[in-house]
């Protein structure tokens, strides 16, 4: 059985209602003109979200995946064209991809900073 509960609002209610907002509407004082009172109250509104990701951060990550998988492709094209594997230093292709996880790493951190905060 649902029983639904309803407020029963006498006539006096609603007089009383009006006449409060009447009253509120013409005793309440005006802004002052000024930009003071705007900025005051402006400065007490919430701030705006900020992006989480911004487009300059997006950009830098771009271009040093971009750069790392490039170098990784070539070291690897130049580890399958030598004769002898074993004579090859691989330490360019780990910077390449210790360059690549740095990228991520520096996008993620102040990522996860704003999402947690």
């Amino acid at each position: 059985m649902s029983m639904k509960i309803h407020r029963s609002y006498s006539s006096t209610d609603t007089t009383t209602d009006r006449r409060i907002t009447e009253m509120m509407r013409h005793e309440t004082p005006a802004p002052p003109p000024d930009g003071w009172f705007v900025n005051k109250v402006m400065n007490r509104l919430p701030a705006r979200r900020q992006r989480i990701v911004r487009l300059p951060e997006v950009a830098a990550w771009l271009v040093v995946t971009a750069v790392s998988v490039y170098i990784t492709i070539g070291e690897l094209k130049e580890v399958m064209s030598l004769p002898d594997p074993t004579s090859y230093n691989p330490a360019v292709m780990i910077g390449a991809i210790a360059m690549a996880i740095g990228a991520t790493l520096f996008l993620s951190v102040p990522i996860l900073r704003r999402c947690l905060h």
